[in-house]
């Protein structure tokens, strides 16, 4: 929400999806929630918890560590402990990391999730767009284009060399007023991708996140890297920065890499919470300290423990997901629309009608109206993968209002 310093709650800018509160809404297809729900035992074990409700959580984290990082290296990411930290969602977690390290000049995707950008601005920092999906071709920028902005703006810092490079992030800069005394500085740069990119659901390979990284270590910048709808893709885990951990070189994890990762879409705790990072344990200390120690609840701590276990429940979801979202696309696509090629549980799609949105929520229907992401402006709104019986009836509604239109047309 954007404050506006109004006493009227209802005065409020809500800028995201899933604003069912307003009533009349039976179909909500505005965010981007695992249509199978969260996991039967992370429903049980957050039941379950209940009896510690009277507790403190455990402000170390140290189970939600400690089974996060077995996971991963059964995976063969040989993430530590100290490499790990969790919050109250992804965004909760994407402003302390600004907060800590107080960027002078950020790097943020365009189209890109609305946070980003607000994050930076708490922090006063300078805010340049990397455009990586066109609007005009409905299709993303190639990898050389993006790679070639991303260096536009490295050469705009100062260049590190030699061994400063790797730890140069949590070194470089001015001394920071705000935190003077401290022994903070601010960073000269940090650069933000998603991937899959929302709201156009394009994914990149891993090995274009590492030449971007190397692009960072280079300039002595942070890379943040959002996988928030990784676990989507079927190949996700070839496509993650992650395995930049188990790259030769790296003793033992990359230094001044961000993974930013949340249980909210995959597992459907988006009222529950709960978001992780990963990066080096210095990274992580520095992001810690700013923040206070309870950010995760009891039955969020117990839910996430559950659903670290649950991996076949994500292979099937993102193998579901792709015959899903292959069929709303079809459907979107025959009815007129413009739709980006998405490799998420949602769709990107543009089309001549401009109060789309406001027709389906008279029908019941939410979904996302883009309108507000840079880069892309009116007739642009996104739809979530979920049932066979939704994607038909998003469908007929759309098919209804083009036929009341040609009906007043003619």
């Amino acid at each position: 929400m954007e404050h506006k310093n109004r006493e009227n709650v209802s005065e409020y800018t809500y800028v995201h999806g899933g604003d069912i509160f307003r009533g009349g809404i039976d179909l909500d297809l505005s965010v981007n929630i695992n249509p199978f729900g969260m996991p039967e035992s992370a429903r049980r074990a957050a039941a379950e918890s209940m009896e510690r409700w009277e507790q403190y959580p455990d402000a170390l984290q140290r189970n939600l560590r400690n089974r996060m990082s077995e996971r991963l290296r059964k995976e063969g990411f040989p993430v530590r402990t100290d490499s790990l930290l969790f919050g109250n969602g992804a965004s909760d977690l994407l402003y302390s990391i600004f907060q800590a390290f107080r960027p002078e000049r950020v790097l943020i995707p365009i189209p890109g999730f609305s946070e980003y950008r607000k994050a930076a601005e708490t922090v006063g920092a300078e805010i340049t767009g990397l455009p990586v999906f066109s609007a005009e071709s409905v299709s993303p920028y190639d990898d050389d284009a993006v790679l070639a902005a991303v260096r536009a703006f490295a050469e705009h810092l100062s260049p590190v060399s030699g061994a400063e490079g790797d730890a140069a992030f949590c070194r470089k800069g001015a001394a920071d007023p705000v935190s003077a005394g401290t022994g903070r500085h601010r960073i000269s740069g940090m650069v933000i991708l998603c991937n899959p990119n929302n709201p156009d659901g394009h994914v990149r390979t891993f090995d274009f996140v590492r030449r971007i990284f190397g692009i960072c270590q280079k300039y002595g910048m942070i890379l943040l890297v959002d996988e928030s709808f990784l676990w989507f893709c079927t190949d996700g885990k070839e496509r993650s920065a992650l395995s930049l951990w188990r790259c030769a070189g790296h003793e033992p994890e990359p230094s001044g890499l961000i993974v930013l990762n949340a249980f909210t879409k995959i597992f459907a705790m988006a009222g529950l919470r709960l978001g992780f990072m990963i990066a080096d344990p210095v990274i992580i200390r520095q992001t810690e300290e700013l923040r206070q120690p309870w950010s995760v609840s009891v039955p969020a701590e117990e839910a996430g423990i559950a659903c670290l276990a649950e991996r076949e429940f994500v292979r099937k979801t993102s193998g579901e997901i792709q015959i899903r979202r292959n069929e709303l696309q079809s459907r979107l696509t025959a009815l007129g629309m413009r739709c980006a090629e998405s490799f998420a549980d949602f769709v990107l799609f543009r089309t001549e009608i401009r109060d789309l949105g406001d027709r389906l929520q008279k029908k019941g229907i939410l979904i996302r109206d883009c309108s507000n992401y840079a880069g892309l402006g009116e007739g642009w709104y996104r739809a979530a993968v979920k049932t066979q019986e939704s994607c038909e009836r998003l469908a007929a509604e759309i098919g209804a209002i083009q036929k009341e239109n040609a009906d007043k047309d003619a």
